[in-house]
């Protein structure tokens, strides 16, 4: 396991000598936030960075296959909570999460329900009143590692409209160093967005296991930097189509999130998620399956899981050898039973 601390000092302090000369947002680099961590799930032959601010420190920077190459495929990736789009927590432009007291990220192997068990806590700042506790977990040789979320409403009043998901610049490449033979595209069946080289063949993919995903958009380079075009990805509803046809467009990017959805005064909404990678869309279809499989044989990474409808119990007797059986007011029979048996049957 490694662990990791904040990056680039001298980078951090050139950009915003760069930058504060009134530059488009849609240009900026994200800020560095120089007190950040971040840890790295490493068991497996996925490696993801995992961090206690929402996805700006780690970025989910996803790195596969792993040893070996262990290539990088994420330029940048985070989480997306708000209901307007002047109201959106993220972890990129803005850097609207910080980690909360004794939230830092930590990373426990082994873990006690994986083979590499991370935990991480962290709130928007007052910005809409949401605090998120984080958990992910990776097992050895997988290709794909679980990042669940318990978001709780703490602002004291009811929040409504809201929307959780996630905005994901993949760079995937592996024989070719660039990012301008990437496509992106969602996979319904599976509520997977993914990204893929056309060269290579890599995918990368964003699976939600727990959260119906409401919407699902892809574009360009910068297409979602700002928060107002991020919030309209994110509550706009689905976009079913790959983008782009390489070499068309350059960098691709996609949002994708589930919602809307209202909390309470300490009310808890919770997001569970997987990060897959695989060498072909069979592979990564195939991979983030057995996510599923693992993130139900793990009580949602430790979340728990949605309860489903309660079962109708039937209530029968069945008779025993040497019983009298009685029906209604009357003797029905001698069947040579002794006792009676009380049975219950789940239908």
């Amino acid at each position: 396991m490694r662990k990791h601390w904040s990056r680039g000092l001298l980078l951090g302090v050139s950009m915003v000598l760069l930058l504060s000369g009134g530059v488009a947002l849609a240009q900026k680099n994200p800020p560095l936030k120089l007190s950040a961590t971040y840890e790295t799930h490493d068991v497996g032959t996925i490696n993801v960075d995992i961090d206690d601010d929402g996805g700006h420190s780690g970025q989910y920077a996803v790195d596969w296959p792993c040893p070996g190459g262990c290539d990088s495929h994420t330029n940048l990736a985070n989480l997306l909570l708000g209901n307007s789009g002047t109201a959106l927590a993220d972890g990129n432009w803005d850097v609207d999460f910080a980690t909360t007291s004794g939230g830092g990220i930590t990373i426990t192997e082994p873990g006690a329900i994986s083979d590499q068990d991370g935990y991480a806590q962290y709130d928007d700042q007052d910005l809409l009143g949401l605090e998120i506790t984080q958990y992910s977990c990776a097992w050895e040789g997988e290709d794909f590692i679980l990042v669940a979320y318990e978001i709780r409403n703490v602002s004291g009043a009811t929040l409504s409209g809201l929307y959780a998901g996630h905005y994901a610049d993949l760079d995937i490449a592996v024989i070719v160093p660039t990012k301008y033979d990437d496509r992106a595209d969602y996979d319904s069946g599976r509520a997977m967005g993914y990204g893929l080289d056309t060269v290579a063949g890599t995918h990368v993919g964003l699976r939600y296991l727990l959260g119906d995903v409401s919407s699902y958009r892809n574009g360009g380079a910068a297409t979602y930097a700002r928060d107002s075009d991020a919030y309209d990805a994110l509550s706009s509803g689905m976009f079913d189509g790959a983008c782009p046809s390489p070499p068309s467009m350059g960098d691709i990017e996609f949002v994708m999130g589930a919602g809307p959805f209202n909390l309470a005064a300490g009310e808890v909404y919770k997001l569970g998620t997987a990060w897959v990678a695989g060498s072909n869309l069979a592979d990564l279809q195939a991979n983030s399956d057995q996510a599923l499989a693992r993130w139900l044989a793990s009580d949602g990474c430790g979340i728990g899981l949605p309860e489903g409808p309660e079962e109708e119990v039937v209530e029968e007797f069945v008779p025993e050898p040497g019983t009298v059986l009685l029906l209604g007011s009357g003797l029905m029979g001698l069947a040579g039973y002794a006792g009676l048996r009380w049975r219950s049957r789940e239908k």
